[in-house]
């Protein structure tokens, strides 16, 4: 019971860090298109930026984390699909 305590809480900050990291990353980018940019140029710079990196590993290792809750048997696997479900 305390193994799956710990996993959830993990899993939960990392969620939180990825969100909050991803979200800084795209408002620190400039939105201004550059002259002779190609389309998409925003989400090009966004997806490069340090934070939104780091965002994207702390959400690799929430998966994780969910996955080996899941694989240890105590957990639900119904947990995945809420978590997914919040962030849309």
């Amino acid at each position: 019971m305390l193994v799956t305590t710990i996993i959830a809480l993990v899993a939960a900050g990392l969620f939180g860090v990825s969100t909050a990291f991803q979200h800084r990353s795209a408002g620190l980018v400039t939105d201004g298109t550059r002259v002779g940019e190609r389309p998409g140029g925003f989400m090009v710079r966004t997806l490069r930026h340090p934070l939104w990196i780091i965002g994207a590993v702390a959400d690799i290792g929430r998966g994780e984390m969910i996955h080996r809750e899941v694989a240890l048997g105590r957990a639900r696997p119904a947990v995945a699909p809420r978590l997914e479900n919040a962030r849309h």
